[in-house]
C-alpha cells in the first residue's frame, strides 16, 4: 500500500541523504522509534494510524523529536481488572451451539475435538473461518482468544466485518494477524497498519490474543505483553472469525474465544 511505500522511500532518504544508520530502538509503547529500524515491518497505515505518520517524519530529521503523546500513556494489560469485566459471549468449543465450520474440503479441515476448534491445513495457503458475533462499539470491550501458533503458521482474530458488503468489495474486516515471528494489524481492505516482530511473545502452547477497546484507543497484546495501539478503529458489522495459514499439515488448536465488556 501507499503508506508502506512512503516508509520505504523515507527509510532509503535518511540512508542516502541524511545519513543516518540503523536504530531499532523502541518508544514506551514498543513501537519503533524510527523509520530507520534495521527490518522492513510497517509502522504506521492509512488510516487507523495514520495519526503516528507526523512524528516518524518529524524524527528522520530530527533524532531528538519529541516522544509522542500516544506512545506514552497505553494501557498495560493488568491495568484493567478482572473485576471490571463481563462476559458477554464465550466460546470454550466443548460443543458445536455457535455453529462453527465442519467437515473437510480441499485444503482444510476443520473439527471440533477434545474442547478444541482443530483447524488443519491439507494445502499451503492462507484459510478463514467465519461466523458472527454483535459487539456495541459504544461500550469498552476486550476479545480474546487462546490459540496455538505453530512455526511457519499465523492466525489470529478478524472482526467487525460488514455482514452485507458491496458488491465486488472486499468485506471491512479489522485484522490482527498473530505468527511466530511478526504480528500484523490492520484491515483487509487497507492492507496493515502496523507490523512487528514479537517471536519471543510466542508460547509452544496456548496463546492469549488480545484486542482492547478503551474510549477510541485500540490496544493489542499478545500473552499480556502489549504489541500495539491504533484509534477509532470501525465496528461495521457482526462478521468475525479466525484467520490461519500455512504450510500443509499445520494444525492449529483454538481452545476459547470470549468477548468481555469493561465497567
Amino acid at each position: 500500500n501507499l503508506s508502506a511505500r512512503e516508509q520505504l522511500i523515507f527509510h532509503e532518504l535518511g540512508h542516502c541523504v541524511l545519513g543516518r544508520p540503523h536504530i531499532d530502538d523502541r518508544l514506551p509503547n514498543g513501537n519503533y522509534v524510527s523509520t530507520m529500524r534495521a527490518s522492513g515491518e510497517q509502522i504506521y497505515g492509512p488510516a487507523y494510524s495514520n495519526f503516528k505518520r507526523s512524528y516518524y517524519f518529524d524524527e528522520l530529521f530530527d533524532e531528538d523529536a519529541e516522544i509522542p503523546e500516544w506512545a506514552i500513556n497505553v494501557s498495560d494489560y493488568n491495568d484493567v481488572p478482572v473485576a471490571s469485566k463481563t462476559v458477554i459471549f464465550e466460546e470454550d468449543f466443548s460443543n458445536n451451539d455457535y455453529g462453527w465450520s465442519e467437515g473437510t474440503s480441499t485444503d482444510t479441515k476443520r473439527e471440533i475435538v477434545g474442547g478444541n476448534y482443530k483447524l488443519t491445513l491439507l494445502n499451503d495457503g492462507s484459510y478463514y473461518v467465519g461466523n458472527q458475533l454483535d459487539i456495541d462499539d459504544t461500550k469498552d470491550f476486550e476479545l480474546e482468544m487462546n490459540v496455538t501458533i505453530p512455526n511457519s503458521a499465523f492466525t489470529g482474530i478478524l472482526w467487525g466485518g460488514l455482514d452485507s458488503p458491496v458488491v465486488g468489495e472486499l468485506p471491512s474486516y479489522n485484522t490482527f494477524f498473530v505468527g511466530q515471528d511478526v504480528a500484523s494489524i490492520g484491515t483487509i481492505k487497507s492492507g496493515s497498519e502496523s507490523s512487528y516482530q514479537y517471536e519471543e511473545y510466542i508460547t509452544s502452547g496456548f496463546n492469549k490474543v488480545t484486542v482492547r477497546k478503551i474510549g477510541n484507543e485500540f490496544i493489542f497484546y499478545i500473552n499480556e505483553k502489549r504489541v500495539d495501539n491504533l484509534r477509532s478503529v470501525l465496528i461495521n458489522g457482526n462478521e468475525f472469525g479466525i484467520p490461519f495459514g500455512g504450510s500443509a499439515g499445520i494444525e492449529i488448536l483454538v481452545d476459547s474465544i470470549t468477548l468481555y465488556y469493561i465497567n
